[in-house]
């Protein structure tokens, strides 16, 4: 990948590149780019919510256990320790 800046002329093309050294043409690429990364991250975090579904659908009972599991965890990480005193 070549970076042109200040209307530098890219390697072996022997013209000036302008479109990279306009602000704009950065700003609207840069947009494009976080466009698509957010359709991605949002495509996974929809299929992780679809993985997880079919989990809890396929076993209900251990996704109980495990959510009281983790709940007594931060319970007692969480509570106040009045007994050391």
């Amino acid at each position: 990948m070549i970076i042109v800046r200040q209307g530098r002329v890219a390697p072996n093309i022997g013209s000036p590149v302008s479109e990279q050294s306009n602000p704009g043409s950065l700003a609207a690429s840069v947009k494009d780019l976080t466009s698509k990364q957010s359709e991605k991250i949002a495509d996974l975090a929809e299929n992780t919510g679809e993985s997880v579904e079919k989990y809890i659908r396929k076993r209900p009972l251990t996704t109980a256990l495990i959510a009281f599991g983790g709940g007594f965890v931060v319970s007692m990480l969480l509570r106040n320790n009045k007994h050391k005193r």
